[in-house]
């Protein structure tokens, strides 16, 4: 492999994801609380969606405080932004047509720290490490279920404590999440 150009985005990147159709990369800046978003070909016969030349597409979009993992849906040309430091989510409109909009992932959860997406269905699974669900504040983490482009929660279930990746198998209809704790565990729902 070889590095074909390296570009510069805000503080502290963290996550990344690529919107296939538009040829489109997100990275999550966690220090300045922003995505930015990267245009990684030109508009041409085979990538005729791109958003511009190869480099970054305009000013990086204000989210939620450290933001974390990302995740994509390009049929919708839609961002799903975990925010740690504001225990919410951002759903971001990578085509510019509509407003960023930021809200809760679920109700007592906080902290979020990744996102998957089910392509199939629209439905993205978030992480948060520490959730209040059940009476044990901070002793479970939680996945949750946001439609889309709605932003609706479909659900949230209680998994092992401080979940830090999320990965779905659309096929299954199922996630699989990681969590960082002394469990080692990896959950499947």
């Amino acid at each position: 492999l070889t590095v074909v150009q390296p570009i510069a985005v805000g503080r502290t990147p963290v996550g990344i994801a690529v919107d296939t159709d538009r040829d489109l990369a997100v990275a999550t800046n966690s220090a300045d609380g922003s995505v930015s978003l990267i245009s990684l070909a030109a508009p041409s016969p085979e990538s005729p969606q791109s958003l511009g030349t190869v480099g970054i597409v305009g000013v990086p979009v204000t989210v939620g405080t450290m933001p974390e993992g990302v995740s994509v849906l390009p049929r919708l040309g839609l961002a799903v932004v975990a925010n740690n430091g504001s225990n919410n989510i951002t759903i971001v409109d990578v085509t510019g047509v509509n407003i960023p909009h930021t809200q809760a992932a679920c109700s007592g959860c906080t902290n979020a720290t990744a996102v998957a997406m089910n392509q199939d269905s629209a439905i993205a699974v978030v992480t948060s490490t520490n959730s209040s669900q059940n009476g044990n504040p901070g002793l479970n983490g939680t996945v949750s279920f946001i439609t889309l482009p709605t932003g609706g929660l479909q659900a949230s279930a209680v998994v092992d404590q401080n979940p830090v990746a999320a990965a779905v198998d659309p096929g299954l209809n199922l996630a699989a999440v990681g969590a960082a704790s002394a469990a080692s565990a990896v959950d499947v729902l």
